[in-house]
């Protein structure tokens, strides 16, 4: 049991028997008898958590992470604490942790980069790493998803699965801290941080839509960047620019692709997807546009590209709207088309993600589906059963004179589809297309984007090769 030991000039001690059973004596200074006899209590706490071998309450943990100076020292030497770390700053130990993550792609940097910007505009360069605490990190994730948005000028909350990566990147950070011994305890390891799919923000996007885009594209090489994109179910632009020549044989109808996004699992990042028909002629005619010696497929298409402006001017001319998550969403649309179609295993392996990646993240409910469902039996009928039939012209005059209101208003949501699906400048398509082909390409930041065999080494093209070919 601890005591207090009563000095000249109000100073105090506190004095305890060890686990080896030497009195010991803690020197407080000049403080206040209620302060020395918290202290002669948590020492009580301390010593009977390292006798029993039990874990400490967190008000205790609160305290010792509280303590400074020679106290703090003298009861790590007596193996009551650990012993304190060196201090550091949030902003400091921010920056060393991102240098050193020398194992990691340039995309997981850039989402650190924006975590620790998040972190430090809230608290600060200067705050003290080890004095953030759980309450303190309860109020970050309010203003990170409150008032965190500096990209769009419009609104400053961000979505919620955005938050909620920041948030799996700032209980990392931490977690590290914890590692190194700067800090006890994660403040934020209580935050949500698991990433739902936001079924609102998924669409998918109709053949007839591309097709139009395809016809509205400046030359070749966009034609095949958006045929890649949804008919290829490639990431974009990451899969887009590491696609060679070499990858693609024709004559067996198979493509190798590089995916920088699963560079470090255990397929190298590489997979063996089919050559898709509805791919194959944009490839094909880019091929024959190719120069000997040509390497990559889409030379110019960088991570800095500006693809995803281009398309947005190529889907105006269209006349379409534009579609939420542009270019993910045509890797879910191909994704879900070959779900439906090739067993789900197949089709995960030619993608490039797991199967239950694939229906959390990329397959999508079709209405077109659910009403098939209704109509066609998936086996044999039920003896003296029948499948539905499709209402007759008859049935369907007396329903609109049953009610011709909802009929007109059907009507009109029909031809506003219809309007919808048919582009405005039919007529120029290919005249605007030629405008946008004369504008230099520009250049793009990040792009909302997202594996299992060997490179093909040599490409067998039913054209001819372009070593071959005249110069």
């Amino acid at each position: 049991m601890a005591s207090i030991v009563n000095r000249p000039n109000r100073h105090r001690w506190v004095q305890f028997v060890d686990t080896n059973g030497k009195r010991q004596t803690l020197r407080l200074g000049k403080v206040t008898k209620k302060n020395a006899e918290e202290v002669a209590r948590r020492i009580e706490i301390l010593m009977s958590a390292k006798i029993s071998g039990d874990s400490i309450d967190g008000s205790t943990s609160a305290w010792i992470r509280s303590l400074e100076g020679k106290i703090r020292d003298r009861l790590a030497k007596l193996g009551l604490v650990e012993p304190r770390a060196k201090r550091k700053l949030l902003g400091e130990f921010l920056d060393t942790y991102i240098e050193e993550r020398t194992d990691v792609s340039q995309g997981t940097l850039d989402t650190y980069i924006k975590a620790r910007k998040n972190l430090i505009d809230h608290f600060g360069r200067e705050h003290r790493l080890e004095t953030i605490t759980k309450a303190d990190a309860t109020k970050w994730r309010v203003y990170l998803k409150t008032e965190s948005n500096a990209r769009d000028k419009d609104r400053k909350w961000i979505a919620d699965s955005t938050a909620r990566r920041r948030t799996g990147k700032a209980k990392q950070f931490f977690n590290a801290a914890v590692e190194q011994g700067l800090i006890d305890a994660n403040p934020f390891k209580h935050l949500p941080s698991t990433v739902h799919a936001n079924e609102k923000r998924q669409h998918f996007v109709d053949r007839g839509i591309i097709d139009d885009c395809i016809k509205a594209a400046p030359d070749a090489e966009w034609r095949a960047i958006i045929a890649m994109a949804r008919y290829g179910g490639f990431r974009m632009p990451s899969e887009c620019t590491t696609l060679k020549w070499s990858n693609i044989d024709f004559a067996a109808g198979r493509m190798t692709i590089h995916a920088p996004k699963t560079k470090r699992h255990r397929s190298g990042g590489r997979r063996m997807c089919p050559l898709f028909p509805e791919l194959r002629p944009y490839l094909e005619d880019l091929y024959e546009l190719a120069q000997p010696g040509d390497e990559f497929v889409i030379p110019w298409v960088k991570r800095a590209s500006n693809l995803r402006t281009r398309f947005e001017a190529i889907i105006e001319l269209t006349g379409h709207e534009q579609w939420p998550k542009l270019f993910q969403n045509l890797r879910a649309s191909r994704e879900t088309e070959l779900l439906g179609i090739y067993p789900a295993k197949d089709v995960s392996s030619w993608l490039g993600n797991s199967v239950p990646v694939a229906m959390k993240h990329y397959a999508m409910a079709r209405k077109e589906i659910f009403e098939a469902a209704a109509l066609k039996p998936t086996g044999t009928m039920p003896e003296g059963a029948s499948p539905p039939a499709k209402k007759s012209e008859a049935e369907t005059e007396a329903d609109a004179k049953q009610n011709p209101k909802q009929q007109a208003t059907a009507a009109s949501g029909a031809d506003e589809q219809e309007q919808k699906k048919s582009p405005r400048n039919a007529g120029s398509l290919q005249e605007n297309a030629a405008r946008l082909h004369s504008e230099p390409s520009g250049m793009m930041g990040d792009t909302e984007l997202e594996s299992v065999t060997s490179t093909m080494s040599t490409k067998h093209s039913p054209r001819a090769s372009l070593d071959d070919r005249g110069s």
